[in-house]
């Protein structure tokens, strides 16, 4: 690849693993939809379905002994997506549209897309993330449905976006998986 020149056809970066992460990105995008839509158990699946993809992306990478910049690149901008802007979308449309919860939502992303920009930089450190992974945020849309299925309010939830927005640009320790 001659990075020399001015063009460059996207398909001189695109990598196996990119093509997961391009997945991940349309799940992510289509559980936004599904959510608008009012399709909520079908946005959560779709971002679990996104996650998973986040998950294998780097795995195939590293079997394949493939990285650069551009993966790493595509995957942030694909969390930013998938597990963050995903699940604050669904917590507005699970009925969480208080002004409290709007504001938890916000720091949640505000606090996912500092947590992003910082392992962009740092990348993980001796096996370990710095701060709480973003796609922590599955954790958010299962919750919903456990408080449905134990019949208890969903009042309490913009705390499960405070905590994790927090812990995510914490200097806590967690272990790549």
């Amino acid at each position: 690849m001659n990075l020399g020149s001015r063009e460059h056809q996207i398909t001189e970066f695109l990598d196996i693993p990119d093509y997961v992460t391009l997945a991940g990105l349309v799940f992510g995008l289509s559980s936004i939809f599904a959510s608008l839509q009012g399709h909520l158990g079908l946005a959560t699946a779709l971002i679990a379905a996104a996650v998973t993809c986040d998950f294998w992306d780097g795995r195939i990478a590293r079997s394949l002994g493939r990285s650069g910049g551009f993966g790493v690149q595509l995957d942030g901008f694909s969390d930013i997506v998938t597990s963050i802007l995903a699940v604050a979308v669904f917590g507005y449309c699970a009925g969480l549209d208080s002004p409290a919860a709007m504001a938890a939502m916000v720091l949640f992303a505000t606090a996912g897309a500092l947590r992003l920009s910082r392992f962009a930089i740092t990348g993980t450190v001796e096996g370990y993330y710095e701060g709480m992974p973003v796609t922590c945020g599955l954790a958010i849309p299962l919750a919903y449905w456990l408080c449905l299925w134990w019949k208890l309010p969903v009042g309490w939830m913009p705390w499960l976006y405070v905590i994790p927005a927090f812990l995510m640009v914490s200097t806590i320790r967690v272990k790549k998986p």
